[in-house]
């Protein structure tokens, strides 16, 4: 996978072409922060999870009760099969759980070995706790790379996400976390707000869908153009993830969830 090091369209095309879609978003004070959520457990998603090939991913939490807590994690890969995951410290499998003492701190490190494996990752957490999580690249050469991600209530029906597709390439990953396979429509709106593409996307149950947006059936007209992306579910729920390709870097597109 040495290749995604090499160019800016190799790498995008390795993390968001057929094999998946590597997507920062802003966690604190967001509409469905983990800690905001006023339900005694609830389920989140991170939507997009890499390790292998240079890439990993790094799960943050900290317990703000105090009272102890237990975050529960359930790893899928893209067609919604439990994924075996590699943690650091605790071995390979599809799930795990993470103890907190009260206003604690814990960290998941899912390790960079093998080959890129890409997926997402639900997290049952307790009222009071927060977190996120970080995609960090490792290319020889240069500098590590890394972009901050939000984990996503798991109860939305809609999304709304800004995207600039003029200098930079735009990356879509999509989760259905609900039981039943999922019809996701999605209309682009350029800065004139006039409809320049419209996509449906069929997701299985607790699957997940990755894909550079300009390269989605229906949506070649957002190619060097600026806009706005509406997605939608008519059942069932939702959790997107945008990232930012440039021509050296990368960066996450947060995205507003209903």
């Amino acid at each position: 996978m040495n290749n995604i090091d090499k160019s800016a369209t190799t790498r995008r095309k390795s993390v968001l072409g057929m094999g998946g879609g590597l997507l920062a978003a802003w966690l604190a004070g967001a509409k469905g922060s983990l800690a905001q959520n006023p339900v005694n457990t609830v389920g989140y998603a991170l939507p997009q999870i890499a390790y292998g090939g240079g890439w990993n991913t790094t799960l943050y939490f900290a317990n703000t009760s105090a009272s102890a807590a237990t975050v529960m994690l359930y790893f899928f890969d893209q067609e919604g099969s439990p994924m075996q995951t590699p943690v650091a410290g605790k071995g390979i499998s599809a799930t795990h759980t993470v103890e907190l003492n009260p206003r604690a701190t814990g960290i998941v490190e899912i390790e960079n070995v093998g080959d890129l494996r890409q997926g997402w990752v639900e997290a049952i957490v307790p009222e009071g706790v927060t977190g996120y999580g970080v995609f960090r690249q490792t290319a020889e050469g240069r500098a590590d790379q890394e972009a901050v991600v939000p984990f996503v209530i798991e109860s939305a029906m809609s999304a709304q996400m800004v995207y600039d597709d003029q200098n930079f390439v735009t990356g879509l990953a999509i989760v259905n976390p609900s039981t039943t396979r999922a019809q996701v429509t999605i209309v682009a709106y350029n800065a004139s707000g006039a409809q320049t593409g419209n996509a449906t996307l069929s997701i299985p149950a607790r699957g997940r869908t990755a894909a550079t947006l300009r390269e989605l059936q229906g949506m070649a007209g957002v190619a060097g153009d600026r806009g706005w992306l509406s997605i939608t579910v008519t059942t069932g729920t939702l959790a997107v993830l945008g990232l930012r390709f440039g021509s050296a870097a990368f960066t996450s597109i947060p995205a507003v969830h209903k």
